[in-house]
């Protein structure tokens, strides 16, 4: 798998990394990571026609599970924001012998540019998933407290 396949589907990466040992056969030789993406980016231009229709993320319609989504997807976003931390040593290693790291440098200037592209996906994946989903939480949160007023049109 190459890394900045990775990053830029970082979500994805990041689930078959921490599930790893529990597939087997098939999934070791990538068609379960490519269908997954598949599915990760048909799940994007969802949320992408959701957000343009009623500025909200497309997640579940019963209200407690979609709370309990939205904040697992920002629990989500975070971890993907601890492992860009990690990556460009910005602390202790914490996840380092599962993820590796991506040093922030290289000895020519391709892999100086290739290495900075990889660590911009983690974090845009990362900002993304917290900004957007915790709106959405946060929107959740209110349409428990005032139904009528933060309904979107459906």
């Amino acid at each position: 798998m190459s890394t900045f396949l990775a990053s830029v589907n970082a979500p994805v990466a990041l689930v078959r990394a921490l599930l790893s040992r529990f597939y087997f056969g098939w999934w070791s030789y990538n068609v379960g990571f490519v269908i997954a993406i598949g599915l990760f980016w048909h799940w994007i231009a969802l949320n992408i026609s959701s957000w343009r229709l009623y500025r909200t993320a497309r997640t579940f319609v019963w209200l407690p599970l979609r709370i309990v989504a939205d904040a697992a997807l920002v629990i989500v976003g975070g971890l993907l924001g601890v492992i860009t931390a990690d990556t460009c040593g910005l602390w202790a290693p914490v996840f380092h012998s599962r993820f590796g790291g991506i040093p922030l440098y290289g000895s020519t200037l391709s892999e100086y540019v290739y290495n900075t592209f990889i660590v911009c996906f983690w974090l845009i994946w990362s900002c993304g998933f917290i900004l957007l989903f915790g709106r959405d939480l946060h929107l959740a949160i209110l349409n428990a407290r005032f139904p009528k007023a933060c309904t979107p049109p459906r």
